[in-house]
């Protein structure tokens, strides 16, 4: 996916879940779940246990210059950010840092998120996937 697409599907998923809500100032957000327990997505939080399944969470606000979206993991037990993809005002991505765990993050700029990471994910999160049936949260 390049980036006029993942611009084009992201936006028209922030619009449709808007539902005419003011986007001046939001924060959408997918909390972190681990071992069925949902978690604040603020790093560094303690979690009950160590070992388990997880599934992804996801924020997405408004920053300088544009927006952020950054998802979230479970690692040794404590919550910590996966990936981070910056846009600017329009939503077009320029850049990610993706965590490795291990070392200083790998660093991409927009063409190669949206090639590498962000349109994969968007592509497997399809249409309409932000409901709050799917556990997303819009604030304003």
């Amino acid at each position: 996916m390049n980036k006029s697409q993942c611009r084009e599907m992201l936006t028209k998923e922030i619009r449709r879940f808007a539902g005419g809500r003011s986007l001046k100032k939001f924060k959408i957000e997918k909390k972190v779940q681990y071992n069925g327990k949902k978690y604040d997505n603020r790093e560094g939080l303690k979690c009950d246990d160590d070992s388990g399944l997880w599934k992804m969470g996801t924020t997405i606000e408004p920053c300088e210059g544009g927006y952020v979206m950054v998802n979230w993991t479970i690692v040794s037990g404590k919550v910590t950010w996966n990936a981070k993809v910056h846009f600017n005002s329009k939503m077009t991505c320029q850049s990610s840092h993706i965590n490795t765990f291990m070392r200083t993050p790998m660093v991409f700029n927009g063409n190669d998120t949206c090639s590498q990471y962000l349109g994969e994910l968007l592509s497997e999160w399809g249409n309409c996937f932000m409901t709050e049936e799917n556990g997303w949260i819009f604030n304003n």
